[in-house]
């Protein structure tokens, strides 16, 4: 049995955070960790975030997640943001190393402030209340989206070649075995046993063989530093200004670009598909707000890492994207999500609406690597 995660206040109690003691309040939105506001006990306008790692995911008490995760969320926020006083010496080189990866307008990240590895858990700056992408994008009356996907496709795009061009360095620091453990069983044993029952695509045994097959094909890929988790969740938007905000680092990771690129490139197709209740992603041309991410990926990477680019963004990788995306899709179908009518099941429970049938029609596609995919314009 689970136990509850410790009170935030009594993480940081022997910290020099211990003034954050005047108020604590949950915060929602992400799946993974404990994540509370502190507000200051002699200034309550000053806060901060306490992010907590227990021994599983805090959305699923029964599923085992490493507390490891922690150290590579705050490795990699010394890497884009600086090591904080009294870091381990591995932090302060990376610091220095981050100082290398080009900053990209109007993106940011929390800086880390502490990093505790005996609870574990980290202290970040307090970003503020805003919308993230997944629930901002739906609201009555939301702009474009095409600005906010071009931002993260230019910070993504640096991230990436900054990671392919010093690879042998980050290997060491980033080799993320805790992430990949939980993603294969979520990809393997759980995707596969949905996909084989699930009445859409249960007569296509070859899907359920190619899901098995695509961690292997992935690590034959180029390899970069990868964001790991870059879902709409984790895009964080500022309703009165151009400013974006980056979050949860603690799939940071060694992999293949798909890993980041597919991932995105699916919640942006999802939420289209969400608002635009009149289209079909299976015969409708590619979402703007898709297009404005994956062309300004391709524009910024080949101009300012033109190796970089020759080396992840090839035939291979388009065809791991491909896949990826339907995977994803996929996978958040059979696990209840995306519907756009009032068919909503339950927590946890696959879709089996209309919904679904479009969905899992554009999924089976993807997953057999379809010649007209989306993300063949990464090679226009």
């Amino acid at each position: 049995m689970s136990r509850p995660p410790p009170l935030p206040i009594d993480l940081v109690k022997d910290t020099a955070f211990s003034e954050y003691s005047g108020s604590a309040t949950a915060l929602t939105g992400g799946l993974v960790n404990h994540v509370w506001r502190l507000a200051s006990a002699r200034s309550p306008a000053r806060t901060v975030v306490v992010k907590y790692a227990a021994p599983e995911l805090a959305s699923a008490p029964g599923v085992a997640f490493s507390v490891e995760r922690m150290r590579f969320e705050a490795r990699a926020l010394a890497l884009f943001g600086g090591a904080p006083p009294a870091a381990p010496a591995e932090f302060a080189a990376l610091a220095r190393l981050g100082e290398q990866l080009p900053r990209t307008d109007g993106v940011r990240l929390p800086r880390l402030l502490h990093y505790e590895p005996r609870e574990p858990f980290v202290v970040l700056e307090d970003l503020g209340a805003l919308p993230s992408l997944h629930a901002w994008a739906r609201e009555p009356g939301a702009p474009s989206l095409c600005p906010v996907a071009a931002q993260v496709g230019r910070w993504l795009a640096r991230l990436h070649g900054f990671g392919r061009t010093h690879l042998a360095e980050l290997r060491a620091h980033f080799t993320n075995t805790p992430a990949r453990a939980l993603l294969a069983d979520d990809l393997g044993a759980q995707l596969c046993g949905r996909l084989a029952q699930h009445t859409s695509v249960s007569s296509r045994p070859e899907l359920v063989a190619r899901v098995r097959e695509f961690d292997g094909r992935s690590k034959r890929a180029p390899q970069t530093l990868v964001f790991g988790d870059l879902w709409s969740g984790a895009v964080l938007c500022d309703p009165a200004s151009p400013q974006i905000a980056l979050l949860d680092l603690e799939f940071a990771d060694i992999a293949s670009i798909h890993a980041d690129v597919a991932h995105f490139a699916a919640h942006l197709l999802l939420i289209h598909f969400v608002c635009a209740t009149a289209d079909n992603p299976n015969v409708d041309p590619c979402p703007r707000s898709v297009a404005a991410f994956l062309d300004a990926y391709r524009a910024t990477m080949r101009a300012e890492f033109p190796r970089a680019f020759a080396e992840l963004v090839c035939a291979q990788t388009v065809a791991l994207c491909t896949v990826f995306l339907g995977i994803d899709v996929a996978r958040d179908v059979l696990s209840g999500f995306w519907c756009r009518c009032a068919a909503k099941p339950e927590d946890g429970e696959p879709l089996t609406c209309a919904c679904a049938d479009v969905l899992l029609e554009l999924a089976a596609a993807y997953i057999c690597e379809c010649p007209d995919s989306l993300f063949n314009r990464l090679l226009n």
